[in-house]
C-alpha cells in the first residue's frame, strides 16, 4: 500500500497500543493497521476500543473496592488521631460514591450496533 493512502488514526492499537494507520483498500474500505502489522476493520477495531473501556471501568471498580477495604482496615487502628479518622471517611464516602458512579455508568452503557 501506497503511503499516500495511508493516514494516521489519533486511536492507539487495541492489542499493542501502537499508532493505526488508516488505510483504504481497492475496495474502498476502510482498515486500521498499527506499526507491529495488526489489522482491522473499522466494525471490529470499534469493539476492541469498546471492550477495553469496559474492562477499564470494570478495572477501576475492583481498584476502589480494595481501597475501601484498606481504609476501612485503617480505620480499625486504634492509635488513629480523630482527625485522621475523618480524613479516611471522607475518602471512603468518595471512593465509595465514585464505585457507585462508573457502576451507573457500565450498566447504562451500550455499544451501538
Amino acid at each position: 500500500m501506497s503511503e499516500d493512502t495511508r493516514h494516521l488514526c489519533p486511536v492507539s492499537c487495541p492489542d499493542c497500543n501502537g499508532v493505526l494507520s488508516i488505510e483504504e483498500s481497492t475496495e474502498s474500505y476502510l482498515f486500521f493497521r498499527c506499526q507491529i502489522g495488526h489489522r482491522y476493520s473499522i466494525g471490529s477495531v470499534i469493539q476492541a476500543k469498546e471492550d477495553q473501556l469496559e474492562h477499564t471501568l470494570r478495572s477501576a471498580t475492583v481498584q476502589s473496592k480494595q481501597l475501601q477495604d484498606l481504609y476501612e482496615t485503617c480505620m480499625q487502628g486504634p492509635d488513629l488521631l480523630d482527625r485522621d479518622r475523618e480524613g479516611l471517611r471522607r475518602r471512603l464516602a468518595e471512593l465509595t460514591e465514585q464505585e457507585r458512579s462508573i457502576l451507573a455508568i457500565l450498566e447504562g452503557s451500550h455499544a451501538a450496533d
